[in-house]
């Protein structure tokens, strides 16, 4: 095979099934951040209570006892509320990571047939100068 042919051949799948592949894992990885940190499903149960803990009123009830069980269920939806947001907060700064270094990675992707010829002339020019 020639070296053109094979050059050729290199650029054609470089830019088209390679970069179709990339977009591909990167689609497959958001989507793995978004599952894993379950962020619809905690915004959908923000204020439930945490780990479904929470007092059961008394049938019949003592104003004493009502304002603890009614303090009680609402101090544990409070946490679940703020361990529900730190868990999305973290889930929303991953997927911005994976964003940034997809991003960065299209970019290097894009260019890398470039450079060998650019260090491969740097190289020579700086040899001869």
């Amino acid at each position: 095979m020639k070296l053109e042919k094979l050059f050729l051949y290199y650029m054609s799948w470089h830019y088209t099934a390679a970069f179709l592949g990339i977009i591909r894992i990167y689609g497959n990885a958001l989507w793995f951040f978004f599952s894993f940190f379950s962020i619809s499903l905690l915004l959908k149960t923000l204020l439930s209570p945490l780990e479904r803990l929470q007092a059961q009123y008394k049938r019949d009830p003592d104003i004493k006892e009502w304002i603890s069980t009614f303090a009680v269920n609402i101090l544990m939806r409070l946490i679940g509320a703020m361990l529900r947001l730190f868990v999305i907060v973290v889930g929303l700064l991953t997927l911005l990571l994976t964003t940034f270094l997809g991003v960065a990675f299209f970019i290097i992707w894009i260019v890398l047939p470039a450079l060998p010829p650019i260090i491969f002339f740097g190289g020579l020019t700086a040899l001869f100068l």
